[in-house]
């Protein structure tokens, strides 16, 4: 994946939980 989706990540929490 790339590192955008590493960024997306971090700035949505809600988006893995």
């Amino acid at each position: 994946l790339p590192m955008s989706w590493s960024t997306i990540l971090w700035l949505y929490p809600g988006v893995y939980e």
